[in-house]
């Protein structure tokens, strides 16, 4: 239903001329392969191969078509991952048409943007003056998500023995003494 609702929202678009859509991965690289659309929307949980090994396929390929994934939220996809294997943008299931549409657009014409998934929102006052690196903010995040030190690591490149530093060093320019306290003050700070 989803993928038909999204075919024909497409189609009423007269900026878009949609290729086909495909029921698993197998069948949108087969498709991608034959129609050389300038977009495709690919589904990080699509059966067969998922939305980034299909988005990896198309880079090895060297074919002309810029990929989104979208996924959903409990999905916790990384944007490093789907960028590194070539992803022009990624983008939450549950967004409005219209953040997808524009997403397109930009991916049409070569931009790459991460849509809403994993953008760092604007963080709080508080948060802002707290001191934090980029990287602590990164690493602050995923910790809201509830990910594991290995998790983290994974998802931004970096050891977990790094990602454990990280969290020392937060937890002391934050004045937080337990991991349950970054999590909640994470939270607090919109970093969910």
């Amino acid at each position: 239903m989803f993928r038909q609702g999204l075919a024909r929202l497409f189609s009423d678009d007269p900026r878009f001329l949609p290729c086909l859509a495909a029921g698993d991965g197998i069948e949108a690289l087969e498709r991608i392969h034959a129609c050389r659309p300038d977009v495709a929307i690919l589904d990080l949980g699509m059966p067969a191969l998922n939305g980034i090994e299909v988005t990896s396929r198309v880079a090895a390929l060297k074919l002309p078509t810029r990929c989104i994934i979208l996924a959903l939220r409990s999905e916790l996809l990384s944007p490093q991952r789907a960028f590194r294997a070539g992803a022009s943008g990624c983008l939450l299931k549950e967004s409005a048409f219209e953040d997808l549409v524009e997403l397109a657009l930009r991916a049409a014409s070569g931009e790459t943007g991460l849509g809403n998934l994993g953008q760092p929102q604007e963080p709080r006052r508080g948060l802002r003056s707290s001191g934090l690196s980029r990287r602590e903010m990164e690493v602050l995040r995923l910790v809201a998500r509830g990910f594991t030190s290995k998790r983290i690591a994974d998802a931004l490149f970096i050891s977990p023995y790094t990602v454990d530093s990280h969290r020392q060093r937060i937890m002391q320019k934050l004045e937080i003494s337990n991991g349950p306290g970054l999590v909640k003050y994470a939270l607090e700070n919109g970093l969910d």
